[in-house]
């Protein structure tokens, strides 16, 4: 099937619409949305609406485990994808990247691996010594943790990856 005619039969005039869902900072069900410009938001609830369509929309997609510095990050402009959660690269790098994010997408990020001497990623050719932060004792992590919240990490990296050394017990308290 013609994809591009698949898409123009489906095509949605601007206006009013009552939508089954509409899934933003939460799930609106029932509700009035306004289609504009390639653009939809909720609608004022006195608005006429032009029907009904049985549909869920959502603000985007979000993906939320990705490393940005394994893709071509700037193809995701102009994507269905609105956000994205990279869960461990070279500190420096990932915050260029979210600093100059590609249009239309949010960049989050936890900085690097955190992980056991040796431990996974470290063994792995796709991951530059940046994107490592190895922890070996307990009074090491805390500073790990305080120097990736430092660079803008949002959250942090923990390595679990039962292919190789693990952190302590004592090191993840």
């Amino acid at each position: 099937m013609d994809h591009e005619a698949a898409a123009a039969r489906r095509t949605v005039p601007g206006g009013v619409w009552r939508v089954r869902e509409m899934r933003l900072d939460r799930i609106h069900r029932e509700v009035a949305v306004r289609i504009a410009g390639g653009r939809v938001a909720l609608a004022d609830p006195a608005d006429d609406v032009l029907g009904r369509l049985d549909v869920s929309v959502s603000d985007g997609v979000v993906d939320r485990h990705v490393h940005l510095g394994l893709v071509d990050h700037a193809a995701l402009g102009g994507s269905a994808v609105t956000a994205v959660v990279d869960l461990g690269w070279d500190p420096v790098e990932i915050a260029r990247i979210a600093a100059r994010p590609p249009v239309g997408v949010d960049v989050r990020y936890a900085g690097p691996f955190h992980t056991a001497l040796g431990g996974y990623p470290s063994d792995r050719a796709w991951a530059p010594a940046g994107a490592v932060r190895e922890v070996a004792r307990a009074e090491d992590a805390g500073p790990a943790v305080a120097a990736a919240r430092a660079g803008g990490s949002r959250a942090v990296k923990i390595v679990l990856h039962d292919g190789g050394p693990l952190l302590a017990d004592d090191v993840l308290a």
